[in-house]
């Protein structure tokens, strides 16, 4: 450990004991203004990220709201009609804040990270099939006994498996995206306790090399001399 201490002081031509004592402070501080940069960084981006996480989450819930109440159009029309447009209203609202930002369920949305962009093309698309059909099934209550209403719920029971699964992909991959940011912030604040524990380590030789044994030098010199002075001439 000392013939590495002693290396590296060497290959940077640091010689006194007051530059050693400033490389290492220097290296200290530069470690953790990093750490404290990227840990900063990572709690904005937490705060900016989570919002969209639970809209993104709540557009499943929203495609399983407005599949029921498509089924539900035979038993109470009116009802179900009502409560389905507004469900297709807010699934809307949330898709657009996403992809745009904007504001979804009563929360300001910024837009959605790029990475995420490709899942919420796959959302667009499957919501693309199942809103037309929806809004038929919807709008045509009166003829709930008819072919074609069978065939737009049958429909809507097929495109609905394709939107879960792509809302399911948006709320998975930016979940994802939050979990590797905290995972790198971590792994930056481990990095930053072992370089701690190093430059202590390092700092403790250095003290014993540089202080600690010229002062027992010293010290046996001093005794030395003690020695020969008190010994009869």
């Amino acid at each position: 450990m000392r013939k590495n201490s002693g290396t590296l002081f060497s290959f940077l031509g640091i010689k006194s004991l007051s530059d050693k004592a400033f490389l290492l402070l220097a290296a200290l501080f530069s470690s953790t203004s990093v750490c404290l940069v990227t840990g900063g960084q990572t709690v904005l981006y937490l705060k900016r990220i989570s919002p969209a996480v639970d809209v993104a989450g709540r557009q499943r819930m929203l495609t399983q709201r407005m599949l029921a109440r498509a089924h539900m159009l035979d038993a109470a029309p009116e009802q179900a009609a009502r409560e389905g447009r507004q469900s297709l209203l807010e699934f809307d609202e949330a898709l657009r804040a996403l992809r745009h930002g904007g504001t979804a369920a009563g929360v300001a949305l910024l837009p959605a990270p790029a990475e995420v962009r490709p899942q919420l093309t796959d959302l667009e698309t499957a919501w693309s099939v199942f809103k037309p059909d929806l809004q038929w099934l919807l709008e045509n209550t009166a003829r709930r006994n008819a072919p074609e209403f069978r065939e737009r719920l049958r429909r809507l029971n097929v495109s609905s498996e394709r939107q879960l699964a792509a809302a399911q992909a948006v709320a998975g991959a930016m979940r994802g995206l939050a979990l590797t940011r905290v995972r790198f912030t971590l792994l930056l604040l481990l990095g930053l306790a072992a370089a701690a524990g190093a430059i202590f380590s390092l700092s403790i030789l250095l003290f014993q090399k540089r202080v600690l044994a010229p002062l027992k030098g010293l010290s046996a010199m001093v005794a030395d001399l003690g020695a020969k002075a008190g010994r009869p001439g």
